[in-house]
């Protein structure tokens, strides 16, 4: 069960990041849209310091206490943690 659940969210994942990856290309970037499984903010350090990419573009909820107003836990994770340049 647990591989058909996990091949059901990177299928659903991948279905999400198409569109945002195609307008992006349209618009002369070099896009690669992973899906992976796992703690949000340890995945996208560990796999960034394996795919090394040019940058990290990330979204914010900033969901969380009044200390993560302006910024999201995992993206303010990754800002604190990645090797790579991230923009929020």
């Amino acid at each position: 069960e647990t591989i058909t659940i996990d091949n059901e969210a990177k299928e659903r994942c991948r279905e999400i990041l198409s569109p945002y990856a195609e307008r992006l290309q349209k618009d002369g970037f070099v896009v690669k849209g992973i899906c992976l499984i796992g703690n949000p903010k340890e995945v996208l350090v560990a796999s960034s310091n394996i795919k090394k990419p040019t940058m990290i573009v990330m979204g914010t909820h900033g969901r969380g206490s009044v200390k993560k107003f302006l910024m999201g836990s995992v993206a303010e994770y990754v800002l604190h943690h990645s090797t790579i340049p991230v923009v929020v």
